[in-house]
Formats: C-alpha cells, sequence, structure tokens
C-alpha cells in the first residue's frame, strides 16, 4: 500500500514504538509489534523478543536446580557427600557404640549413624582360695574391661566330711552327685 501517498509519490510508513505484546519467557520467545501512525493506514509490524534465561536457583544435596520462573529442572540433585566417620559413644563389652558423619556440601547439615559391633569380653582368669584352710581354689575368669566374672571351676580338693556328703567342708561348694572316694 502506499501510505499516505500524496499524488503518485508514497509518504512510507510513518511507525509508531514497538510494544511488549507478548512478555518473553524463559519457555518461549515474546513478541512486539508497532503500528504506522498514518490516518488511513492500518499496517502492523510485529518482531520477536528473545527468550529469556532460566533462573536456576540450586541444586541441593536432595533437590535438583528449578527455574524460578517456569519450575523446569535443571541441575540434578548433588546427592550428600559424607565425611570421615567419627566416634558418637564408644561400644562397651555388651552394647555397640554408634559412629556418626556429616555432609560436607554448603547449606546442608544432614548426618547419617552407623552401630559399631560390641567389643566382647577381654577375658583373662587366675586361681582364687575360697577356704581359710586354702584346700579348695576357683578358678575366675573377668573381663579386663568391665566388671563381668564367674568362676569357671573349682579344683577338685575338696575336703567332704563323707561320702554321701555333697557340700564341701572349706568352701561351700556343692557336688551333684555322691562319692565313692575324696
Amino acid at each position: 500500500m502506499n501510505c499516505g501517498a500524496i499524488g503518485k509519490e508514497a509518504l512510507g510508513h510513518d511507525w509508531g514504538t514497538w510494544a511488549v505484546t507478548v512478555n518473553p519467557s524463559c519457555v518461549s520467545e515474546g513478541v512486539e509489534t508497532r503500528t504506522c501512525r498514518r490516518p488511513g493506514c492500518t499496517q502492523v509490524e510485529t518482531r520477536s523478543i528473545p527468550r529469556l534465561e532460566h533462573d536456576f536457583s540450586g541444586p541441593t544435596c536432595t533437590s535438583p536446580s528449578v527455574c524460578s520462573t517456569c519450575n523446569v529442572s535443571g541441575v540434578p540433585a548433588l546427592g550428600h557427600n559424607y565425611g570421615s566417620w567419627k566416634t558418637l559413644s564408644e561400644g562397651s563389652c555388651t552394647e555397640p557404640g554408634t559412629l556418626i558423619r556429616y555432609c560436607q556440601n554448603a547449606g546442608c547439615n544432614a548426618s547419617e549413624t552407623k552401630s559399631t559391633t560390641a567389643l566382647g569380653h577381654s577375658l583373662s582368669g587366675y586361681w582364687e582360695d575360697v577356704s581359710t584352710a586354702g584346700i579348695c581354689e576357683k578358678y575366675i575368669i573377668y573381663c579386663s574391661r568391665c566388671s563381668y566374672s564367674y568362676t569357671y571351676m573349682y579344683d577338685y580338693s575338696h575336703n567332704f566330711t563323707n561320702d554321701q556328703d555333697t557340700v564341701c567342708n572349706d568352701c561351700g561348694y556343692r557336688c551333684n552327685h555322691n562319692f565313692e572316694n575324696k
């Protein structure tokens, strides 16, 4: 069209300023338009506005980076980066201990724990007199880490009154059977 033509010569369009008609986003381009200001001309010109970059935040150990505009995921979750195990509580002979380690990633305060195996008793033994006469002895087993102990065995030099007696006169040891000989 010969916009604003006077006689034979066309004047050309008198474009107005560009106006955004569709805002750009990180998902799609935008559109801006301008129209000719000459009376009677309805010519419109359009052009695209480049798409915006995503505005990612993150990622964290458990969440991927996410665009704050369109919620699309970017970089996958980092996963935890645990440091070395440290002792939280010592184990004992009969109870397990606890170890702990912490995530080393910035801003993360995650931790995990695991149990250690109970240490078990560290057993030793000794003979102990159990009577004032020094005839009877018992072998004591004890743990060097805790107060656990038990009598493992008695020697067989017990002092019984007769063959029918089942209790030693020196130490009080009880026999479950009758003796033919001492």
